[in-house]
């Protein structure tokens, strides 16, 4: 790893804040480039700081440390660095120059980038000027610069704390603030340190920061007294019942709301939420947003909760995808959900082929060749034993045996007595099969025609696409499999109401020419709850199917705001849930009601496709009794013909009818 430096210029200007307390005076920016006494023990400061705080936070594994940036103004330069502090250390080392409030400096944020790019877990900035320092702090927390996760360590100065700078210790709270004091004594006095840092959360009547440590010629002063203090403890493991703002909307799994009470709300979400605010102590104020995940150029929905503030956490059953990823801090998955596709399904009216449904195509020509294989065998057999017949005979002899007609006993010879009899036992055999398969379609609802793949989605024609939210068309389009890609050109805007979206939705693919885009949990919820609604009748004549096959297979996770500090803590916690079975067998009980639903839908209509025999079920029977018919009148219409022509071709000639 490099190490970014650039040229020593001019001494910016230096603010000149002075602070009296407790009979000692605060140094002020200038002094501490003037005073060489300062800067010294500045300098055993920083070396004992990040000494303390490697082995603090690391221990053991302090040889993971990957990097550390620094960042300083002129009137700091010498006094932190990687020769000077520790050895071994990659660093990233900066010094600003005299930019504008909020550093624009293209040097700072490509060292700042790649810092954070390495993964640095320790950030120093040692400026003088607190309006600059809160400007490049304001603006890398704005632009996502700054990985506010890390540990910083800063210069105290009251203008980080000034009100357009609050909003910053809310997301930053591993942060230390260097205090300098001049003994009495004149400028030769030894200095001492307060190392400072912010309230998390905030409490209402103290000031923004808490004292964590003092130092004094090389030595901590309240370490002996508290073995257990550290220089950054984890804020987040007790909040002290902090109140934390909530987002959500009704969306199964993860928010659900009961159809008898719409002022709470269960589901995979707001269970993880309840456990997490009993492990981390914060009590969780939830509140529903509309327009469900929204947009940052309209603001509303989630995105425009967290971004106005409004929000610390946002439940919406939110996946890894780009959009989502630019507006929210995301924790790890604790899920991986199958999304699909809600399609129509069509009935097949074959009801008129139920005589031959029984046995496929194959089963039919085996029997057709053991019909002419046996009538061919018995006609040559009884030439070869003297008793001939004619073939057409013999065929119509096998077709009724298959027919279970008695065979004609033509003559008592062994080998055609042994032929039928096999042939007889043949045909028993292939009838029974014959009936058992014919009583089993009777009583089976008919096929069905539906999409399981996405080749079948995207070869169907005239089938537009939707899903909640803007976002899928992008997934689609970008997608690097040609049917995804079609069927990304195909996705219409977002046009599904608020209110019963889930009703909306089924009632439009039940009209056979729309399919729609969500997690499949939400697409059975929806298609149970049409088939129980009592307004859905058989719009169309299609049913509702959620495709076998997953079109996608995204992550879910939950919706931090921006550089929240809370994402760590929440990170294990999750990972703990998941890894015990909670969030399983939270899932189950969200679709516990669909569940329900879905049985009862599924013994409506087995009672109302039972074994019962209805005439449309029959139709096959009675298209073959009409086919016989229709073969007898004409086989009549040509034996009376035929009989006709015969009578007139054997009447003697010359005579004549009497009339």
């Amino acid at each position: 790893m490099t190490t970014a430096t650039t040229p020593i210029a001019a001494s910016t200007a230096a603010t000149n804040i002075t602070f009296v307390e407790g009979g000692s005076v605060t140094v002020n920016s200038s002094e501490v480039q003037r005073n060489a006494t300062v800067r010294r023990h500045l300098l055993w400061l920083m070396r004992d700081l990040v000494s303390r705080w490697m082995g603090e936070e690391l221990g053991p594994l302090r040889h993971q440390l990957r990097c550390a940036a620094i960042v300083c103004d002129a009137m700091h330069v010498g006094l932190v660095s990687a020769d000077s502090v520790w050895d071994g250390l990659p660093t990233y080392e900066y010094r600003v120059d005299g930019a504008g409030e909020e550093g624009d400096d293209p040097g700072l944020w490509s060292v700042l980038r790649a810092a954070q790019g390495d993964g640095c877990r320790l950030a120093i900035l040692l400026l003088g000027d607190g309006s600059r320092a809160a400007g490049i702090l304001r603006r890398g927390e704005r632009e996502r610069r700054l990985n506010t996760r890390v540990d910083f360590v800063l210069m105290y100065d009251q203008e980080l704390f000034s009100p357009q700078n609050l909003h910053l210790w809310r997301k930053m709270v591993n942060v230390l603030f260097v205090k300098t004091h001049r003994g009495g004594g004149g400028e030769d006095a030894v200095p001492w340190f307060e190392v400072r840092t912010v309230r998390f959360p905030a409490e209402s009547g103290a000031g923004p920061t808490y004292l964590v440590e003092v130092w004094s010629d090389g030595a901590w002063l309240l370490r002996p007294s508290q073995p257990g203090r550290r220089l950054f403890p984890d804020k987040t493991l007790a909040l002290r019942g902090a109140p934390l703002l909530v987002s959500t909307f009704d969306h199964v799994p993860s928010a659900v709301r009961p159809s008898d009470n719409a002022s709470s709300f269960s589901g995979v979400e707001v269970q993880i939420l309840s456990a997490l605010a009993a492990s981390m102590g914060f009590e969780a104020r939830l509140s529903e947003v509309e327009g469900r995940w929204g947009g940052a150029a309209n603001g509303t929905g989630l995105v425009g909760a967290v971004a106005r503030g409004e929000a610390d956490i946002a439940l919406g059953n939110l996946v890894y995808v780009p959009p989502f990823l630019d507006q929210f801090d995301l924790s790890v998955a604790y899920t991986v959900q199958c999304h699909t596709f809600l399609t129509p399904e069509s009935r097949l009216d074959n009801a008129w082929l139920t005589l031959v449904l029984p046995f496929d195509a194959v089963m039919w020509l085996a029997l057709g060749a053991a019909l002419f294989a046996t009538a061919l065998t018995h006609w040559a057999l009884a030439h070869s034993l003297g008793r001939p017949s004619a073939l057409v005979h013999a065929i119509l002899d096998s077709w009724a045996v298959l027919l279970q007609v008695p065979p004609p006993l033509h003559g008592r010879r062994w080998p055609l007595r042994l032929l039928r009899s096999s042939y007889w036992l043949f045909c028993l055999l292939a009838a029974s099969a014959y009936r058992s398969a014919l009583t089993a379609t009777l009583s089976s609802p008919p096929p069905t025609l539906n999409f399981d793949t996405l080749d079948d989605l995207a070869s169907a024609r005239g089938l537009v696409l939707g899903a909640l939210g803007d976002h899928v068309r992008h997934l689609f389009t970008t997608a690097l499999d040609e049917p995804s890609r079609r069927l990304g050109a195909r996705f219409e805007a977002d046009t599904v109401p608020e209110d019963a979206v889930d009703l909306a939705v089924a009632a439009r693919v039940a009209r056979g020419r729309y399919a729609f885009y969500e997690n499949k949990y939400w697409l059975r919820a929806a298609r149970a709850s049409y088939q129980l609604s009592s307004s859905s009748g058989d719009a169309g004549g299609y049913g509702l199917h959620v495709m076998r096959d997953c079109a996608l297979s995204l992550p879910v996770a939950l919706g931090l705001a921006p550089g929240s500090p809370l994402k760590g803590r929440v990170d294990r916690l999750l990972r703990r849930m998941a890894e015990a079975g909670l969030v399983a067998r939270w899932t189950a009980l969200a679709m516990r009601s669909t569940a329900c639903a879905e049985r009862r839908s599924m013994l409506a209509s087995t009672s109302n496709q039972g074994a019962l025999v209805d005439l449309k079920r029959l139709f096959g029977a009675v298209v073959a009794l009409a086919s016989g018919l229709a073969l007898a009148a004409v086989a009549l219409a040509a034996e009376r013909a035929w009989e006709a022509k015969e009578r007139r071709a054997t009447r003697p000639r010359g005579l004549k009818r009497l009339k």
